[in-house]
């Protein structure tokens, strides 16, 4: 494999984390469990974030705007995946199944 060959590979694992990163957050956005959703746009935000330090130009500014979106949404999905777990530690620890 030459140089050249290496750098096409390179270029396009980044791109496919940037897919990753979009279809994460898609697929948190969609999901109506809120804990879940911000398990989506945490992975989504580690796929952004290692493809701001291993891209080149345009596609890191691409992954930057992209976590930036991400912290984002993930600020506005904590507070409702907190009272969620709240309310299913409250409701396992009180023993009521309703």
């Amino acid at each position: 494999m030459n140089k050249t060959d290496k750098n096409l590979q390179k270029g396009s694992n980044s791109k496919i984390l940037i897919i990753l990163s979009i279809l994460l957050i898609l697929v948190g956005g969609m999901i109506t469990d809120p804990f879940a959703g911000l398990v989506c746009f945490t992975l989504a935000g580690i796929f952004s974030l290692t493809a701001v330090f291993t891209m080149k130009g345009w596609g890191r500014y691409i992954a930057l705007g992209l976590l930036v979106i991400i912290v984002l949404l993930a600020i506005n999905e904590f507070p409702q995946a907190r009272d969620h777990y709240q309310n299913y530690r409250h409701k396992n620890l009180s023993g009521n199944e309703k």
